[in-house]
């Protein structure tokens, strides 16, 4: 149900052919990726004397960290050099082609993965 009706809304995203429709989506996104992540800390943090901190383990899997700081890093940050890749093209007409295709690969890859 919520997969449709998110997916919905998503999809007039693909069509977008300016980066100033991405930049801004991009900056609503990061302001309601805020306000999200403070109820959850909010909430967590009001819930903290029901915490059983011995059964709590903090190590980090060696193996798969690469690849979750790879898929962090480029899912949030990748939006930002696009503007100065897209200026450094030799053809500027195949930007949007190139940003279709890093795209998909990347959504492969980080399915794979």
């Amino acid at each position: 149900g919520w997969s449709i009706i998110s997916t919905a809304f998503l999809v007039p995203c693909a069509f977008l052919r300016h980066l100033k429709g991405v930049s801004r989506i991009s900056f609503y996104c990061t302001i309601v990726h805020l306000l999200i992540n403070a109820c959850i800390i909010g909430y967590c943090f009001s819930r903290a004397p029901q915490w059983a901190w011995d059964h709590v383990t903090l190590r980090i899997n060696v193996k798969m960290f690469p690849v979750s700081l790879g898929v962090i890093v480029f899912s949030y940050t990748s939006q930002i050099f696009l503007p100065s890749l897209e200026g450094n093209m030799e053809n500027r007409g195949q930007f949007v082609t190139m940003v279709n295709w890093t795209h998909i690969t990347a959504g492969i890859f980080k399915s794979i993965f």
